[in-house]
């Protein structure tokens, strides 16, 4: 194989992934009678993760690219150098999207710093201003979209500076970011599944 094939793999997100926002919006569901809700949610992302890790592995083996051509690239995981040590400490705290990226670089894929950092600290200023409300005025929405747009863009350009020929890329995104429309040809993008919106 000599094309760079790029997989993307939407991300669900549960509580452990959203650090402290998480236990947040767990305190506020609780508050609100909501644990049956709260854990009847967590037990669905835990099986979508069971669907996600079988679909992932399956498609690896069948390629037959050895695991040190595999690139993961992770939404939210920053170019810093210290790119193990995060997803490490967030594996810990019961991500099932971390535990498998962990995995992949345990099993010898290459794991790849992939957002840039100041971009990542403008949204997160961003939805501390909002008190991390979901619905805010239309100059924070457009704000919010914009900075989504570069982080597209710069998750887009780290892609194609680092994914060689002959390798493949695993892409954790979220479902509200639109990478492959900032990555030129040269990126075969394969869905590891539909996802309906």
């Amino acid at each position: 194989m000599t094309e760079k094939v790029l997989i993307l793999v939407p991300v669900f997100h549960s509580l452990a992934d959203l650090g402290s926002v998480g236990e947040q919006v767990e305190q506020q569901r609780a508050a609100s009678g909501g644990d049956a809700v709260v854990r009847a949610q967590e037990a669905r992302v835990e099986q979508l993760w069971d669907g996600i890790e079988q679909a992932l592995m399956s498609v690896i083996r069948f390629t037959g690219v050895p695991m040190h051509q595999v690139r993961v690239y992770q939404d939210g995981l920053p170019v810093c150098g210290q790119e193990r040590a995060i997803v490490d400490d967030v594996a810990a705290q019961g991500s099932r999207n971390y535990r498998l990226v962990a995995q992949l670089a345990n099993d010898g894929a290459q794991l790849m710093g992939t957002e840039s950092p100041e971009l990542l600290k403008r949204e997160l200023a961003l939805h501390q201003s909002t008190g991390g409300a979901t619905t805010a005025g239309a100059a924070l929405g457009d704000e919010a979209a914009t900075l989504l747009r570069e982080r597209d863009a710069f998750i887009a350009r780290r892609i194609e500076a680092t994914l060689q020929a002959g390798e493949i890329g695993v892409l954790f995104m979220g479902l509200s970011h639109d990478v492959p429309a900032h990555l030129g040809e040269e990126i075969h993008v394969r869905q590891l599944f539909k996802v309906d919106g």
